[in-house]
């Protein structure tokens, strides 16, 4: 996929018993609702890149930031999982180019 608009989601970690477990997680989200909003859709929309400790570069960690990415999407479906839910959804993929949306 080439120049797909898409939101930064920020996953916050290490909640307790029956939250997130693990670090914090920068990952991608391409559906349109979720594109204003404080929260996010769980589902295919979730990209999760491969590289970076499963979480977007640095300067691109800033929760509801617009971007353009460029990416290969693994076969896999279930790169995220919740303990409040019973099954996993997302995609990994392999990152090729991400850039801020300009107006």
């Amino acid at each position: 996929m080439k120049n797909v608009e898409a939101v930064v989601v920020h996953r916050i970690g290490n909640q307790p018993p029956g939250g997130n477990q693990g670090p914090d997680q920068y990952i991608l989200s391409i559906e349109p609702k979720d594109f204003d909003g404080a929260s996010y859709s769980i589902g295919e929309n979730l990209l999760v890149p491969c590289q970076d400790s499963l979480s977007l570069p640095i300067d691109f960690r800033t929760p509801g930031l617009r971007v353009m990415v460029s990416y290969k999407r693994k076969e896999c479906y279930g790169a995220l999982s919740s303990p409040d839910m019973h099954g996993a959804y997302g995609y990994y993929i392999d990152l090729n180019a991400i850039r801020v949306k300009t107006p």
